[in-house]
């Protein structure tokens, strides 16, 4: 069960950043990933595992945010 809401989880906030068209909805986006750090780190996640899904997170964001910066 919890491999399956983390699953969603992380599709989610995937679906949510590749949605993004604005610097606002990329902070917003933003604070899903902190938001779910925080979440899976209080339900005992692991830290390597949670690196993983963060790099992920950070490569997609970065990218997303590059592109809107030079669409603007």
């Amino acid at each position: 069960m919890a491999e399956q809401l983390l699953t969603y989880h992380f599709q989610k906030i995937v679906k949510v950043i590749g949605s993004c068209e604005s610097e606002e909805q990329l902070l917003a986006a933003k604070e899903m990933i902190v938001n779910f750090t925080w979440y899976w780190k209080s339900k005992g996640l692991d830290v390597k595992t949670l690196d993983h899904y963060l790099k992920y997170f950070s490569i997609l964001f970065n990218y997303k945010k590059s592109s809107i910066l030079n669409y603007e």
